[in-house]
Parts: structure tokens; C-alpha cells; sequence
């Protein structure tokens, strides 16, 4: 689950900067054509992850931490809404709460 400025920064460290607009084409490609996953994590930046199956995530509140949570169906879309608001194709369930590890109080 990356952002895409952390994207662009590890690929400038490997020696292949992208502009700004450069990378974010070829991120909505990738999205595009099924290779990366743009996940929702709520207010604030998206982030990016390769596309293997469907899932959902859990957000903590306190630290941020991002993980998967396998999906019951396993492809999407796996709700459907309870009235008729046009062609669903996707659904995304965002989890929040406080993680396991800031749980126990050795999280951020």
C-alpha cells in the first residue's frame, strides 16, 4: 500500500524518476488495465498496491497501518446496494479501529 510520491520516490532512488504527470498516467494504466489496485483508505491520499485478489482493508486509527482483509466472495463486486443506483462493478469496505499492535500498546 503505497502512495504515489513514495512510488516516485523509490523509483528516483533506483535511478528512474518519473515526473509527476508521467507517474500518475502510468499508474491510472496500470489501474486500467487490471495490474495495480488503487485502495481506499478514506480522507486523504490513495494508495497503490499490485492487483492479485480481491480484498478489502483495515485502517488503524492510531498508527495508520494499512492491511488486507481477504474478501468473503473473493471478486467484485461482493455487495450489491439495497436500491438500484446504476451498474455496480465495484465495492470497497473500509475497515477502521485500532490495530493489534497499538492494541497492545507497541504501535505509533
Amino acid at each position: 500500500h503505497r502512495p504515489a510520491e513514495e512510488i516516485a520516490g523509490a523509483l528516483a532512488e533506483a535511478g528512474t524518476p518519473l515526473g509527476r504527470a508521467t507517474l500518475y498516467k502510468v499508474l491510472g494504466d496500470l489501474v486500467a488495465a487490471g495490474l495495480v489496485t488503487m485502495a481506499d483508505r478514506g480522507p486523504g491520499r490513495g494508495v497503490y498496491e499490485i492487483a492479485r485478489s480481491w480484498h478489502h482493508h483495515f485502517v488503524c486509527r492510531r498508527c495508520g497501518t494499512i492491511r488486507d482483509v481477504p474478501c468473503v466472495v473473493g471478486a467484485k463486486p461482493c455487495l450489491d446496494p439495497s436500491e438500484d443506483v446504476g451498474d455496480v462493478d465495484e465495492a470497497q469496505i473500509i475497515f477502521r479501529g485500532v490495530c493489534a499492535e497499538c492494541r497492545r500498546g507497541s504501535g505509533g
